[in-house]
């Protein structure tokens, strides 16, 4: 067992883990394996009961064979060799090796296995290399000088070490000093109701003793729309598993997600002891931008660093592997290279950290069908967890996601989150880019608008004749219809309930054209050169209307209603796709979105109502760009520009 590791030379490093997790206890025998002095200290008393099912993938387990005795006690513990998949009713759908996972290189397959049992396996580990494991001991902020970390306590006591790494969860401080930054938590939209209990609850049902008599452990997973069931027995289970965790519900809350399922799953929920379950809000964060310090001497590993859903089955895995690195890195470079070698890791980690993101989003896939609408060229996938993946092809990813960020940081305006942009992602002979951002819930303007028309019973009859299949139309043509239904009485909208909105969209809009320009816009100098570049392909057009003075405003560009997201109360919920929006005069945000719109009645009576562009004051504005439009056939190209581009570059 520990006792016959192989050590590498000693390197003389001294390391300080602050944190005896999964990500703590890992890296600190690795790093006893690769000859530094390790410390580990831990703000919890003894080990934490908290988890249920764990996956250690192929990845982390070929390290591990390099710890006698280690994997094959992972092996002796797994949860389940196989897992049985069901239907939401109890229809088998097959037998599936436990999670799966397979490296043909190795011959490794994933284990699955409590928790508990994981975190007792490593620190018993730990202990018998004779690594001090010190709990009890809380670790309140970090700091460093050229050649020491320092880990600071809640009594003010001072730890120092060549590095200290911050192995302390999602709750830890070493953001601090890192970043400067706490990524805050993001709402996924879905939760877990869990919880552990001994197994005697369980067998005084008949159904579930059935399944659950006898020895060896049994995992089970039922699958139903928007919801999934996963149940298992852990033959090792001393009977002492407890859920800690703040916030708990009665597992009667769940009964109402499972009407008409199989009878085992209620039966099981039933037999939950005192009805009580931890309801576990399910939190996206983003990945810290970097992981170490400004002096090398402070590095983040585990979900300090890049905390993930547990869908992704590979949380655990990522943080062993932050701990591997680590230790080889510093192994490499020896103690005269510390900082050098906590940059190597970050650059090393960080890409597999974030590559992992997505599959930590997609995992679920296979378990809730994804929503996919096309419009133009983007198509939008709307992932689990309250997440939207935008696909983009004519226009570079990277202009709506810092248009995004710029309207967030100077204004109210509801925007989308912005979590991650991937440039540059081939797909056959072209390529696409990648936003990924948080959903924001709502009814698009349009739909808000037409629950409140009233239209005349004729209407929408003659408009299926006209947008229907031809052979409906009874041989009258698209003009003789299109004619009797201007003979018609026309749509009545209703604003009576929509003063909310209108006072959101106002105070909204006036604070977007209140932002402050900057000094120059490339690659158009002032207005004049904007105007300058309208006319140059069109000579025989020339207006007074150019001469006006006009400010610069930053604008959205294309305020299409199904840009334009309400709740269900009538508040603004957010303005998305900026893809096109920059520094334009005035009057450009007006007669963009009446070009758009020029068709909607409906629309125009809306915004007229709204009165949020100064109406009537751009009316020769207006008449100029519809001159253009029938001129060129288009709308005139919008040069806006790109906020904080070092480039500067034009929007095509």
């Amino acid at each position: 067992m520990a006792e016959n590791m192989v050590r590498e030379p000693l390197s003389g490093i001294d390391i300080l883990i602050a944190g005896g997790g999964l990500a703590g206890l890992t890296a600190a025998i690795e790093c006893y394996r690769k000859g530094h002095n390790v410390r580990v200290v831990e703000r919890r008393p003894g080990l934490d009961p908290f988890g249920d099912l764990i996956a250690v993938q192929p990845s982390a387990l070929r390290t591990m064979r390099k710890w006698p005795g280690f994997v094959n006690q992972l092996y002796e513990n797994q949860f389940a060799r196989d897992i049985h998949m069901y239907k939401f009713d109890g229809t088998l759908i097959g037998v599936f090796p436990s999670l799966g996972d397979y490296d043909p290189s190795t011959g490794e397959r994933a284990i699955a296995l409590s928790r508990l049992e994981l975190h007792r396996a490593l620190h018993k580990y730990a202990t018998s290399l004779g690594i001090s494991v010190e709990h009890g001991i809380s670790v309140e902020d970090y700091s460093e000088t050229v050649d020491k970390g320092c880990a600071i306590l809640a009594d003010g006591t001072k730890l120092e070490a060549d590095l200290v790494i911050a192995a302390d969860g999602v709750g830890g401080k070493g953001w601090g000093i890192v970043s400067g930054k706490k990524e805050e938590p993001i709402s996924s939209g879905y939760a877990i109701y869990r919880t552990t209990f001994p197994l005697e609850y369980a067998l005084k049902d008949p159904l579930l003793a059935k399944v659950y008599e006898g020895d060896g452990s049994h995992g089970t997973v039922y699958i139903g729309s928007n919801t999934h069931i996963v149940t298992g027995k852990n033959k090792n289970d001393d009977g002492n598993a407890t859920e800690d965790w703040s916030k708990t519900q009665s597992s009667d809350s769940a009964l109402k997600y499972v009407k008409d399922w199989s009878p085992f799953v209620p039966a099981l929920i039933n037999a939950v002891p005192n009805k009580e379950v931890v309801d576990w809000k399910l939190m996206w964060r983003n990945p810290q931008p970097k992981w170490i310090s400004p002096m090398g001497r402070v590095a983040q590993i585990g979900d300090a660093a890049h905390s993930l859903l547990p869908t992704s089955g590979s949380g655990a895995t990522m943080a062993m592997e932050d701990g591997f690195t680590v230790a080889a890195c510093l192994h490499i470079s020896g103690k005269d290279k510390i900082p050098l070698a906590v940059q190597v890791y970050n650059k090393l980690r960080k890409p597999s950290a974030i590559a992992v993101n997505p599959l930590d989003l997609n995992i679920p896939q296979h378990q809730y069908k994804l929503d996919i609408s096309k419009s133009n060229a983007n198509c939008i996938e709307r992932l689990p967890f309250g997440l939207i993946l935008k696909h983009t092809q004519d226009i570079p990813p990277e202009i709506e996601a810092n248009n995004i960020k710029f309207v967030h940081e100077n204004t109210t305006i509801p925007v989308p989150r912005i979590l991650d942009v991937l440039p540059d992602i081939p797909k056959g002979a072209e390529s696409e880019g990648l936003i990924l951002m948080t959903e924001i819930k709502g009814v698009t303007l349009v739909q808000w608008l037409l629950a409140r028309t009233t239209f005349p019973p004729e209407f929408l009859h003659y408009s299926e004749l006209i947008f229907g299949p031809a052979h409906l139309r009874g041989g009258r043509s698209l003009k003789e219809l299109s004619e009797l239904m201007e003979s018609f009485n026309k749509p009545v909208l209703d604003l009576s309930d929509s003063a909310l909105l209108i006072a959101d969209l106002k105070k909204a809009l006036t604070e977007l054209r209140s932002i402050p320009p900057p000094p120059s816009v490339q690659p158009l100098k002032n207005i004049r050169g904007f105007h300058d570049m309208l006319l140059a392909n069109v000579s025989c057009l020339a207006s007074p209307v150019y001469a006006k003075p006009h400010k610069l405003c930053f604008s959205h560009c294309d305020l299409n209603p199904t840009n334009i997201l309400v709740t269900e109360d009538g508040r603004l919920a957010a303005i998305i796709d900026w893809e096109a929006a920059g520094w334009f005069p005035e009057y450009w945000e007006y007669t963009s979105k009446v070009m758009q719109n020029v068709d909607s009645e409906i629309l125009a009576t809306f915004w007229d109502a709204a009165g949020v562009f100064g109406n009537g004051c751009y009316e020769k504005e207006l008449e100029l760009e519809r001159a253009l439009w029938h001129s060129t056939g288009d709308s005139a190209v919008h040069p806006g520009i790109r906020p904080d581009d070092p480039l500067d570059a034009p929007l095509h």
